[in-house]
């Protein structure tokens, strides 16, 4: 007689060559069944089980989520300050960079000083488009020459017909006549940096023709939200 469980035969046990494997949540575990046995009796059948490994994962702690939104904070603070910087090298001097933050005053300024300086600069096609005053008086100064040539018309006002395309010394908003137009008073400064003065004209006296060298030129904001300066510069024969 042979003792009960003593021997098993081959059909009796098997073996999975496979490995299998059970994967589920226990309490933020992974566990997993690597060999299968099966034990038949009679007509009882079992199977055990052997765990291969226990991987437990941990939850990420409240510290280490604070410490990774500090350095996606920092990073990105980093960036914005990076391209205020690009922004503001980008800027030429003496000019506004335009932002929503400025008034309309200060646009009108920005644009009255970049008018007058293309002028100085000889840029006269970036002065054009900046400039909607009348031509009459250069067109009187150069008859001969094409009345819709803006650019020869403004070329010739301020290197023959004696407009004093002069470097800027100071522009200061005088008036506020309404919304859309602005009046400044300009100075300007002669070629050896002393101040301009404009003097008695043909034969007058400084009684009749105070000397002067306060200038005013008005700029208005059109429809489509833009500046244009409507005088030029001084002339001087």
């Amino acid at each position: 007689m042979q003792q009960f469980g003593a021997t098993k035969r081959k059909s009796d046990v098997l073996h999975e060559n496979a490995t299998q494997h059970s994967v589920h949540p226990t309490g933020g575990s992974l566990r997993v069944f690597e060999h299968f046995a099966w034990l038949q009796v009679g007509s009882v059948k079992m199977a055990f089980a052997r765990p291969a490994h226990q991987r437990v994962t941990l939850p990420v702690s409240p510290l280490r989520e604070l410490e990774m939104h500090m350095k996606n904070f920092i990073c990105f603070s980093l960036t914005v300050t990076l391209a205020l910087l690009l922004v503001s090298c980008a800027t030429p001097q003496g000019e506004l960079a335009p932002t929503d933050s400025q008034s309309d005053d200060q646009r009108a300024h920005a644009v009255l000083i970049e008018f007058l300086q293309s002028l100085h600069n000889s840029e006269y096609d970036k002065a054009t488009q900046l400039y909607a005053g009348t031509y009459e008086t250069m067109r009187d100064h150069n008859p001969s020459m094409n009345p819709d040539d803006h650019v020869s018309l403004l070329r010739n006002a301020c290197t023959i017909n004696g407009a004093q395309c002069l470097q800027v010394k100071s522009a200061a908003l005088d008036q506020k006549v309404s919304n859309t137009e602005f009046v400044f008073r300009v100075e300007f400064l002669n070629g050896d940096g002393t101040l301009f003065v404009l003097g008695p004209c043909c034969g007058g006296n400084e009684t009749d023709f105070p000397p002067q060298s306060m200038f005013y030129l008005t700029v208005v904001k059109t429809d489509k939200d833009n500046y244009v300066v409507m005088g030029m510069p001084p002339y001087a024969p």
